[in-house]
């Protein structure tokens, strides 16, 4: 017979220092991320004669506010991934794909170009080159849906709910969740990604069941999982 899936238990004696900072920084980042999506859509308004500015009056400023929103939204993505946020896995996507090898493709044939910087900051009258690609790379990346949806080629449920938009009341009842070492469907990294939107872990259990993944095998180690009572812990 074989041997039950170990059970290796997540710490939750109250929200340690480090799961407070990672909360923070977070929840920056989403503010920062969706101020930087909302913003992006009227950077054509820097052509405006009122903003006016260099030789290139008109392309010149939209190409600087375009950088600047790509580089706040490339950061917004590295500080996510950092959260256990799982946005790597957005890399599986065709359209994210496609865009990363035609900028990949473009870098490598700039150094035979006799002028390499005109292939990274573009021609000055269109600001068309790779910085400008790569800035629309992480706008693209950061506005895509749930890392769960995104890594599994799913749709959204009619009339699903997410989760994570009502964190806050659900980090009050005692809870467990049961994730397995071994799933690719709903990893740890996404149950980790939905728990660091509380404000408390005092409340929250996770349990991964080392040894499983997304289909069998759970209802034989079911009836110990049951035995588990869910309560909240009191910070020290």
């Amino acid at each position: 017979m074989p041997d039950a899936p170990a059970l290796a238990v997540s710490p939750t004696s109250g929200p340690s220092r480090a799961g407070r900072d990672h909360s923070a920084i977070a929840s920056a980042a989403r503010w920062l991320g969706t101020i930087m999506l909302a913003s992006s859509v009227f950077i054509y308004a820097l052509g405006l004669p009122a903003l006016s500015y260099g030789i290139w009056f008109q392309s010149e400023p939209v190409t600087v506010g375009l950088m600047f929103a790509g580089a706040m939204a490339a950061l917004c993505l590295v500080l996510l991934e950092l959260t256990a946020h799982n946005i790597g896995s957005a890399f599986k996507s065709g359209p994210i794909r496609i865009l990363m090898a035609f900028i990949a493709w473009n870098a490598a044939v700039s150094v035979f170009h006799a002028f390499p910087a005109r292939s990274w900051f573009g021609p000055p009258e269109i600001g068309e080159g790779i910085f400008t690609f790569a800035a629309l790379l992480s706008l693209i990346w950061l506005s895509m849906p749930g890392a769960w949806i995104e890594s599994n080629a799913l749709s959204l449920l009619a009339g699903s709910l997410n989760p994570a938009d009502v964190a806050g009341d659900l980090a009050r009842p005692p809870q467990i969740h049961f994730v397995g070492g071994m799933d690719t469907n709903v990893a740890p990294s996404v149950v980790e990604a939905f728990a660091s939107r509380f404000v408390s872990r005092a409340c929250l259990e996770i349990v991964i069941v080392a040894n499983l993944g997304h289909g069998g095998g759970w209802a034989d180690i079911w009836p110990r999982l049951v035995q588990r009572e869910p309560r909240c812990v009191r910070p020290a």
